[in-house]
């Protein structure tokens, strides 16, 4: 009886063994024509890798020229709005210095009647002099008129003739 389960577990493990490798060669027959399929449909599959991603080139290539459109139209109107705002401003510039110097322009002639009006004859008016040369020229230092003996001093009434001294009352040389 022993050896009948032995030989009965013997017969069960070949059993098994040769259903273990008539399994083990369908896998590898079916393994082996899948590979063989894969390898058939990779150069097909590589050639629908490279469709999609040339149209996906394209799409993006699209898309970025719609966006650069966009870009490029938004720049010039910030553009043109930027050259609206400079021009006026510098129109406001513009007319602040003409404002600027009209009113200088007023005021120098305002000025300058000013001066007019307070000419050498009215300074004389005020009580000042105008000490002269013989030949009539407007002396402007105390040194000139020590060197000269003859001068003249002109007051808001008239001319009169004058000689200088010195500190001490002595006449000049």
């Amino acid at each position: 009886m022993l050896s009948d389960v032995r030989l009965g577990a013997l017969k069960c493990v070949r059993q098994a063994s040769d259903q273990s490798r008539d399994t083990f060669f369908d896998i590898r027959h079916r393994a082996t024509g899948e590979v063989a399929e894969l390898r058939q449909a990779v150069p097909a599959l590589l050639a629908e890798v490279r469709v999609e991603a040339r149209q996906a080139i394209r799409s993006a290539g699209a898309q970025s020229q719609v966006r650069l459109t966009a870009v490029l139209e938004r720049s010039a109107f910030a553009t043109r709005r930027a050259r609206e705002m400079n021009d006026a401003a510098l129109q406001d510039v513009s007319d602040g210095a003409r404002r600027t110097l009209n009113d200088a322009a007023v005021s120098i002639e305002a000025l300058m009647r000013e001066i007019a009006g307070q000419g050498p004859d009215k300074t004389l008016g005020r009580g000042f002099a105008v000490v002269r040369r013989d030949d009539g020229t407007t002396m402007t230092s105390a040194r000139e008129a020590r060197a000269r003996t003859a001068i003249q001093i002109q007051f808001h009434d008239g001319k009169v003739a004058a000689k200088t001294v010195d500190e001490q009352g002595d006449e000049p040389p």
